[in-house]
């Protein structure tokens, strides 16, 4: 920097003022450096400038020199920036999707896949037109996404969810013993982190895509764009093959793969500790109840006395009833024997000679059956009837009955 001399001899100099304002600039710039470790330009060469340190006191002789003599001062000389890049005003970015918002995505997309008057034959535009319709009525106090911010949103929503049905449905068809539904999801979670390289952050999507048969028809689709893709391989590929989807992911390479089956044996192990803390919980319940009965007999003692009695008491009113069914047995039993004897009476007291033929061999045949049963009954009474009947009483009987 000059002094205020060297001002008062060139100051008819036009090179002059302008080698004062190159030193005054510079001046600037070393000074922002010395004080805030940056230059005027940030740290990744954007255009925006920090605010410039207060004026040195070289640059204060110049200002005075040149505005004291009629020079350009600082005030009339716009200082350009010294720097590479444009400024560039910040962007304003939305903040990400929450949990709440996940599940209106979710839930939009399947009503509108699933109602069978817009689903049918409607192109993608239209169809996610809707869909951010439907996202945009139903997203409260949450701000308004735009159809390409939903649509992408979307794409990682399917890609996770669909990423951790994989892991989920190879959990289920492995169906470690003594493993419960939740501990299915949370090894199949490590599975995801261990190939994935992140946590499953989704589940609250998958929880409501994962019945829903239009997700199924979309997750069948995957894997089957999937499997497609993997059968290509490059001794099959010429210069000539088109690409249908270039968003499908290669197949996987051999190191991944045995990363991916070392994981794997890590996620099975781990599945092997669940298992283990699963059969111990089961036993600390187990021990828990135990101890819970115990107690229970000791405080409800008298209560079990009662139902004890009330037991013995429903047993002796189940005794009495099956002696009245037996006695209503035997009555119901000698009341058919009454009826019996009353009908082979009258069948027995039938005039065979005044019957036609046909009804003469008809009572025949039953007055002679009537005959050999008496008989029968005759031989074994004294066994297993009480009352003993003699012999000239039932031959009299039958004589009586024969006349």
């Amino acid at each position: 920097m000059v002094g205020s001399k060297k001002a008062l001899r060139n100051l008819g100099s036009k090179a002059y003022v302008k080698e004062v304002m190159d030193e005054y600039i510079a001046s600037l710039h070393e000074a922002s450096v010395g004080i805030l470790g940056e230059g005027l330009l940030d740290a990744e060469g954007t255009g925006s400038r920090a605010m410039p340190p207060p004026p040195t006191v070289a640059s204060k002789q110049s200002e005075a020199a040149m505005s004291a003599f009629g020079g350009v001062g600082n005030r009339d000389v716009a200082v350009p920036p010294r720097g590479r890049g444009k400024e560039t005003t910040p962007r304003n970015q939305q903040s990400n999707f929450s949990v709440y918002e996940d599940n209106i995505l979710c839930k939009s997309w399947l009503e509108i896949s699933c109602d069978p008057v817009t689903n049918t034959g409607q192109r993608k535009e239209s169809f996610w037109g809707r869909i951010t319709a439907r996202y945009n009525s139903q997203r409260g106090k949450y701000p308004e996404r735009s159809q390409k911010s939903i649509s992408t949103c979307w794409d990682l929503i399917k890609s996770e969810v669909g990423k951790f049905a994989g892991h989920m449905s190879e959990m289920i068809r492995s169906n470690p013993s003594g493993v419960s539904d939740s501990d299915k999801s949370v090894a199949a979670a490590a599975n995801f982190a261990a190939i994935e390289k992140h946590n499953f952050s989704l589940m609250h999507c998958w929880h409501i895509l994962k019945d829903e048969p239009k997700w199924l028809d979309l997750k069948r689709n995957m894997d089957r764009l999937k499997k497609s893709s993997q059968e290509v391989t490059p001794q099959n590929s010429n210069s000539n093959t088109v690409d249908l989807d270039p968003n499908e992911e290669r197949p996987m390479g051999r190191d991944k793969a045995k990363a991916a089956r070392k994981k794997a044996t890590a996620s099975y192990e781990f599945a092997s500790k669940m298992h283990e803390l699963s059969v111990q919980k089961m036993s600390l319940f187990k021990e828990s109840e135990d101890e819970r009965k115990a107690q229970l007999d000791e405080i409800v003692t008298p209560e079990k006395v009662k139902v004890e009695e009330a037991w013995e008491h429903r047993r002796t009113m189940e005794d009495l009833e099956r002696e009245r069914l037996a006695m209503d047995k035997q009555r119901l039993q000698m009341d058919a024997e009454n009826q019996e004897k009353k009908e082979d009476e009258r069948i027995l007291a039938i005039n065979l000679d005044q019957c036609l033929p046909y009804q003469h061999m008809y009572y025949q045949t039953l007055q002679e059956g009537i005959i050999e049963k008496l008989n029968a009954r005759r031989r074994g009474r004294t066994v297993s009837h009480p009352i003993v009947l003699n012999e000239v009483v039932l031959k009299l009987e039958m004589e009586s009955l024969i006349t």
